[in-house]
């Protein structure tokens, strides 16, 4: 390779990295495949193409470019990661947590590899245990990886450690205040340690930076019930089912609070929308019985 093919893919190499930062993906691919043809064993793009292909959700094709990767260089810690995402995508999650292990074992300190563990852990193999090690690892390393900070903090709501895990809420808050769906989870939080009225106010924090997220006007819904406040939650939790109007959770909630309301049969109608479209959703089928055994025992009397 001559010094102007060399230049060349210097300047390719840029252009892919670059495009690739902005999501025109199909244009950066383009740009790795020509460095390729110029430099076949150049390692740096074929985890750049496996990259890509990832964000283009061609996961087997992405598996192929990590392959060419680490058959140039074994100890390519990032090919190894990138690897177990794709895994990851395919469903072979032993296989994809080993790839983290291996990536690890190069390089301890590749904070994306071990949150990304530590989300395999958590998510597929439901041991959060061994997940919140790996995110009190990815901190330790850098106190603002904020993804760390978040999961740590769902994965603490998941066994019930709701005051440790508002305390990582509220780091997740003072690195980024319009971080996903924060305030929805602290606002989850509240609610479970029953502190309601700053539930809600989280919740409204929320929905002003998503107004579109379903679950979060259920939930806001969920926190004005029990405050006793049945109109406000009805408000809610129409809001949720005009953005989604298949979402039986609101369609349960709507039913009981009609009850609470005094409407047993409009209540019945939305209960029986909820087990419609979730026939196996306990909780709807229970609110369905207890109003029918109600209805029933008044008309005896």
């Amino acid at each position: 390779m001559g010094l102007f093919d060399g230049s060349k893919k210097n300047k390719l190499m840029k252009k892919g990295y670059n495009l690739f930062n902005q999501g025109k993906y199909q244009e950066s691919l383009e740009c790795y495949d020509k460095i390729l043809e110029i430099d076949p064993i150049y390692i740096k793009a074929w985890h750049g193409r496996g990259a890509v292909l990832q964000n283009l959700e061609q996961y087997k094709e992405s598996l192929k470019s990590y392959g060419y990767a680490l058959g140039i260089d074994p100890n390519y810690f990032n090919a190894w990661s990138g690897k177990g995402y794709a895994l990851d995508k395919l469903d072979k999650y032993q296989e994809a947590l080993e790839c983290y292990n291996k990536a690890l074992e190069l390089n301890p300190r590749y904070t994306d590899a071990w949150y990304n563990k530590g989300r395999i852990l958590d998510i597929r193999f439901k041991e959060h245990q061994n997940a919140l090690e790996c995110y009190d690892k990815v901190l330790e390393i850098d106190p603002k990886y904020i993804g760390a900070w978040y999961s740590k903090a769902t994965t603490l709501i998941l066994i019930c450690e709701y005051d440790k895990s508002l305390e990582c809420l509220e780091r997740v808050i003072e690195l980024d205040s319009s971080y996903e769906n924060v305030w929805i989870s602290k606002g989850i939080v509240l609610g479970n340690l029953n502190r309601y009225e700053e539930a809600i106010i989280s919740f409204s924090k929320g929905l002003e930076l998503n107004p579109k997220e379903d679950m979060g006007w259920n939930f806001k819904a969920t926190a004005y019930d029990n405050l006793g406040e049945y109109d406000k939650s009805l408000e809610c939790l129409e809001k949720a089912l005009i953005l989604n109007p298949k979402n039986f959770y609101a369609w349960t909630d709507k039913g009981n609070i009609l009850n609470q309301l005094n409407k047993p049969q409009e209540a019945i109608k939305c209960l029986d929308k909820a087990l419609e479209l979730n026939p196996d959703y306990t909780y709807a089928k229970e609110s369905k019985e207890k109003i029918l055994s109600i209805i029933e025992s008044e008309l005896h009397e």
